[in-house]
């Protein structure tokens, strides 16, 4: 048994310790770019550090987990266990490092600590090595309350202990059966071939979200013989027969999974598989004169910053915020094609929110109110509560002739039980009673009031408000 009581303690400087880019929540191909900035977007935008930060600045900053902190050298003392919480302080410190379309958020949050020395310094204890706090990083994220890593996290996290120590010695220390390590270093390898492919922006970004990525469709997908044999991959995972058609084939796989047009209920039985795996091999016949390559050295390519998917994020590291041209993003979403809801998500992301900021903040209303009602709808749900208004008494009405606020208020009800996350109900009850913006009453403003008109970043901001909501909605649960 390790004794940890013989680490260093000591107190840290939050200005002087630095988010990790090594981590597994961080995408592999983008590390080697990654600077701090970058990386304090992606754990805004990904990681919910603002409701963190909100935490910290009400309440305070409770030491009762303890930081990690390994000095890889004199320059550099990297968060091994703690990033958030590294995060969350360093923008209570500095909100101007927030993502630009966040800072106000978060200026507002720093007004909230009357004193900041209280959050300058952290204590912390001093692992000898990465490999040294490995055991006790696997255990908080796998196992206990703290935010869990997401499997993907879990396969990077496994890969790279099995790079430096050997399957043998990660299954005995981790508790975790060599055929539970097997599943996870393939799904790994199968995530860093898509990292290597050349493909559309919009796609990539999908891809880096190792948050939101749809592993599971992955999973379904490259485990039946028919999707491995249409794409050129070997039964062992390490071989690839064709290059060029294994990189249009899983190319074409993961655009299809960004789009929608492959999901798990789409994908949920061999014959739909084998099925899906006949179109590939319509769309991606083999050339003429096959390159074969092994995947490790396909793979190689992911370590290397001049990848597709790597420069992409590193001009994103570069900016303070992304500029996106529609209001909404991209999203895995599993709704039917001609889709009322759907058709308006496409057309939202093609309007520019620079060019068209009331339009889009109008047309973000209604996808929101018909989002709700499909969600709903989808679940049975057939009647809405409504409070007393001035020509109406309080009783139920049809999900149809519910107005937003009420539908707000029954999804956000701490009884509501298609929503198990209690921090998104938190955030609808303020979204619906909050005065400023973004607001319920904000966004009734521009659409009822004749006089009253909305910026570009105004409206930018209205999808952070929501972002956990959509997902919940669209890409989590069954739509019918």
């Amino acid at each position: 048994m390790v004794d940890y009581s013989k680490w260093k303690r000591d107190d840290f400087s939050v200005t002087d310790v630095k988010l990790d880019p090594n981590n597994p929540r961080v995408p592999k191909g983008t590390r080697a770019s990654a600077d701090q900035r970058y990386l304090l977007s992606l754990y805004v935008s990904k990681y919910a550090v603002y409701e963190l930060a909100k935490s910290i600045a009400t309440n305070g900053y409770f030491p009762d987990e303890v930081l990690i902190i390994w000095p890889a050298d004199k320059d550099n003392k990297f968060v091994l266990e703690g990033n958030r919480r590294i995060a969350a302080l360093k923008l209570l410190l500095n909100p101007a490092l927030a993502p630009e379309n966040e800072r106000g958020r978060f200026r507002k949050l720093a007004a909230l600590v009357d004193d900041k020395k209280l959050l300058r310094g952290v204590p912390a204890v001093v692992a000898p090595s990465r490999e040294a706090a490995a055991p006790i990083m696997q255990e908080k994220h796998t196992h206990t309350s703290v935010r869990p890593w997401r499997p993907l996290m879990q396969a990077d996290f496994l890969a790279g202990l099995v790079a430096t120590m050997g399957k043998e010695a990660v299954a005995q220390k981790s508790g975790i059966t060599l055929s539970e390590i097997d599943k996870f270093l393939k799904m790994d390898k199968m995530y860093s071939l898509a990292l290597t492919l050349d493909v559309p922006p919009d796609v990539a970004e999908f891809v880096l979200d190792k948050e939101g990525f749809p592993i599971t469709t992955l999973q379904r997908l490259y485990n039946s013989p028919d999707i491995r044999k249409a794409i050129g991959i070997s039964d062992n995972f390490q071989d690839i027969t064709d290059e060029v058609m294994f990189e249009k084939a899983y190319g074409g796989i993961i655009s299809d999974m960004a789009g929608g047009v492959i999901d798990s209920r789409k994908a949920g039985n061999e014959d739909q598989r084998r099925a899906y795996a006949e179109q590939l091999r319509g769309r991606t016949p083999p050339t003429k004169k096959p390159r074969s390559i092994t995947v490790e050295k396909m793979l190689d390519r992911v370590k290397e910053p001049s990848t597709k998917v790597a420069d992409t994020a590193a001009k994103k590291a570069q900016r303070s915020r992304r500029k996106v041209h529609g209001i909404v993003p991209l999203l895995p979403y599993k709704l039917k094609e001609g889709a009322s809801v759907r058709i308006l998500w496409d057309e939202l992301r093609k309007i520019s929110v620079d060019e068209y900021p009331n339009v889009s903040a109008a047309a973000f209303r209604v996808l929101l109110e018909k989002s709700i009602k499909a969600f709903l709808k989808a679940r049975k749900v057939q009647g809405v509560p409504v409070a007393a208004r001035e020509a109406r008494e309080e009783g139920e009405v049809d999900i149809s002739a519910a107005e937003l606020g009420d539908l707000l208020g029954l999804i956000s009800a701490e009884k509501f039980p298609f929503i198990k996350d209690s921090g998104v109900k938190r955030g609808l009850r303020d979204f619906r009673g909050a005065h400023g913006h973004p607001s319920l009453s904000t966004l009734n403003t521009y659409i009822h009031n004749e006089e009253v008109t909305i910026g570009a970043d105004q409206a930018r901001l209205l999808w952070p408000s929501l972002e956990r909501l959509f997902i919940i909605m669209l890409t989590e649960g069954e739509q019918n």
